[in-house]
């Protein structure tokens, strides 16, 4: 979901151009759930993944930044999806210079390449230049330094990270990640494939903190249509089946 240069009322930007759509409540909705999500409240540093491709993880990271960042707390975003990056498209920001060029050495201080976005207290790093090697990447001493740095920095640190199957770049993050939020299309997704990621996410020691249901249908006014929903559950409920 990519917001064109220009383009206004962009549906991964609706939470902060139009505050009172329902995107925006639904989000507000997930950020206080979040809050309230552990004994010590929301974790510092939250992952955010899905199954697959295309279920609407990038926009619950905008979104959820957007909410934080209205209540104002100093947030930074993350684009760890190095293969398909979709934050800088969303916030209209250069990805010249970005989290590759950090775990490559390029930029000693790492907090330092954090751009602010035209949403006040909303800052991003995007993912940089496209890497032969992703995974190895993620998995080096400096995206676990970086994480640290930013907790310090920053009051929310929200990952976007790659889906979950075929890949091994979420199980790093989510792992180096106090929690993991998993997102699903509940319009396309299959069961057995959210099954399968949640167990290769718990096989990896991933803490699954919950699941945001998107493109969720629902009927309003006589007619329907697919809207992001903060429905929230827990992992033990989603792998019961309940």
């Amino acid at each position: 979901i990519q917001r064109k240069r220009g383009e206004t009322g962009s549906f991964a930007l609706m939470g902060y151009e139009q505050p009172g759509s329902p995107i925006a409540e639904a989000h507000r909705s997930l950020c206080t759930t979040l809050v309230f999500s552990t004994p010590s409240g929301l974790p510092r540093s939250l992952a955010v993944t899905s199954a697959t491709i295309g279920e609407g993880k990038s926009t619950t990271v905008v979104n959820l930044g957007i909410q934080f960042a209205r209540a104002g707390k100093k947030v930074l975003l993350i684009d760890a999806d190095l293969r398909n990056p979709s934050l800088h498209h969303i916030l209209e920001l250069s990805n010249e210079v970005g989290l590759t060029n950090l775990l490559t050495g390029d930029h000693a201080r790492s907090v330092n390449i954090a751009k602010p976005t035209q949403i006040p207290n909303l800052f991003a790093i995007p993912s940089g230049p496209m890497a032969p090697n992703p995974a190895e990447l993620l998995a080096s001493f400096r995206m676990g330094d970086l994480l640290v740095m930013a907790s310090e920095k920053f009051d929310h640190v929200l990952v976007d990270c790659p889906p979950v199957m075929g890949l091994a770049d979420a199980l790093i993050l989510g792992h180096l990640c106090d929690r993991t939020l998993f997102s699903i299309d509940v319009s396309s997704t299959r069961r057995d494939q959210v099954l399968a990621a949640c167990r290769r996410l718990r096989r990896a020691r991933v803490q699954i903190i919950g699941v945001i249901l998107t493109k969720v249908r629902l009927h309003q006014r006589g007619t329907y249509g697919y809207y992001h929903d903060s429905s929230y559950y827990g992992e033990s409920r989603l792998l019961s089946g309940s």
